[in-house]
């Protein structure tokens, strides 16, 4: 049996729960404190009648067009949910479970004219949101199941090696240095100006999260440099078995050097020092896509699921959605 819980209380016990078993640095209460703020977030959970833990769904209530909805803050891969593995259960009698702890998190949502989530589920079953009227659409991700570095490198397109082998020419070497914030955003903020694009959030709040991540040493920072001259940026968050590329890119005053090929490879093969998935963390852009498949990626989807409450809000989330 599932026992939904009043919200303030699910929050303690999702903190409870955070430490003392591997939660994602991005489904952490910290990380939702300060990209949503502390009173602006909130979490669907559900456990049985004797308090074990089966499942949890976080949330964020924004206000867009004068309406509330329900999404998720920026800088954030996906909601959940996160499940009980439910280790001892036979496959088809966890799917079933993990259809019934879907649909309790579902029913706590609240009933904004809008929500808006990404779902990151074991077994990509979402029929609890067809259930419920949402719409369901593939947000992808590309993936490489990290094994040996020999296979890893073998695994790369003949082009990604040979751009690697022309940077380490060239002098570009990869320095490993977690806490240098202070390089990183100025790297990030000339690459958004350069964009023309906001970064998300301030450089306040991702100083804050950095500070948190370093903390639980969740992260680490790798930079490409020529000389002292930085080329291109990464910052890798650690899960429980998953790295992930979670923000970085090329100096746009380097755009025709090759550092984030070489810079790429060191994130993989330090990545799988710790954890068993590199993710890229998306992009449905084919250019991006292809590049990240070339390092011996695989596609995977998440999904965005999204409902609302009225044919006219329907319309303006579609066109929102196209706004990106």
């Amino acid at each position: 049996m599932v026992e939904t819980i009043s919200s303030h209380k699910a929050k303690q016990l999702w903190q409870k729960w955070c430490r003392t078993h591997t939660v994602p640095p991005f489904l952490q209460p910290w990380w939702w404190n300060i990209l949503a703020g502390e009173d602006q977030w909130n979490i669907a959970y559900t456990m049985t009648a004797n308090g074990k833990f089966r499942a949890a769904l976080l949330y964020q209530v924004r206000r867009k067009f004068g309406m509330r909805y329900n999404t998720l803050p920026p800088l954030t891969p996906y909601n959940g949910p996160w499940l009980d593995p439910l280790p001892d259960a036979k496959s088809h009698t966890r799917d079933q479970k993990y259809r019934q702890f879907l649909s309790a998190l579902i029913a706590q949502l609240p009933q904004h004219p809008i929500t808006r989530l990404t779902i990151s589920h074991p077994t990509g079953d979402l029929l609890p949101f067809r259930w419920h009227r949402y719409y369901i659409t593939p947000h992808y991700t590309q993936q490489i199941p990290l094994t040996g570095e020999t296979t890893l490198w073998e695994n790369l397109h003949t082009d990604v090696r040979r751009k690697i082998q022309k940077a380490r020419a060239n002098d570009v070497h990869i320095e490993e240095c977690p806490d240098d914030i202070d390089s990183f955003l100025d790297l990030l903020t000339e690459l958004h100006r350069w964009k023309k694009l906001p970064l998300g959030t301030s450089s306040k709040v991702i100083r804050s999260l950095h500070h948190h991540l370093l903390k639980h040493k969740y992260q680490t920072i790798l930079f490409a440099k020529k000389g002292q001259t930085v080329h291109a940026a990464i910052y890798l968050l650690f899960s429980h078995d998953t790295a992930y590329y979670w923000l970085g890119g090329l100096h746009p005053s380097f755009r025709n050097s090759l550092a984030m090929y070489p810079l790429l490879w060191e994130a993989i093969r330090l990545s799988a020092k710790r954890a068993a998935i590199f993710d890229f963390n998306g992009s449905n852009q084919q250019s991006i896509a292809q590049v990240f498949t070339r390092f011996g990626a695989q596609t995977t989807p998440r999904w965005q699921v999204y409902k609302t409450s009225n044919f006219l809000v329907g319309c303006l989330l579609q066109w929102w959605r196209k706004m990106g």
